[in-house]
């Protein structure tokens, strides 16, 4: 995610998350000058097939809250292998943007 200061003053962004097993977060307190971007990034690890939903909140300049809501569906996924003469299949499902390969 990027976070862009579309302002003539610098701003600070600092953040209250505490990451989850299921969802990792990289980001650092800024302060961010006129014109400049900051990146935040997620990683979102499903450990079930379900929904999943978290509120992120961002603090600006020590006063302003602002909440971001990131969801996500874990699925089960079927792995087989079948091993003739050391020839081997993978079957695996994969579920992306809830369509499924």
């Amino acid at each position: 995610m990027e976070i862009v200061n579309r302002d003539r003053k610098e701003i600070s962004i600092d953040c209250k998350f505490v990451p989850k097993p299921w969802l990792e977060f990289e980001f650092e307190p800024v302060v961010l000058k006129p014109g400049l971007i900051a990146n935040c990034g997620f990683n979102f690890k499903p450990q079930q097939a379900r929904q999943y939903s978290e509120v992120v909140e961002f603090i600006v300049n020590g006063l302003s809250s602002y909440k971001i809501e990131l969801t996500g569906l874990g699925q089960s996924s079927n792995v087989s292998t079948f091993d003739q003469n050391l020839n081997f299949i993978f079957l695996i499902k994969l579920s992306i943007y809830g369509e499924t390969f």
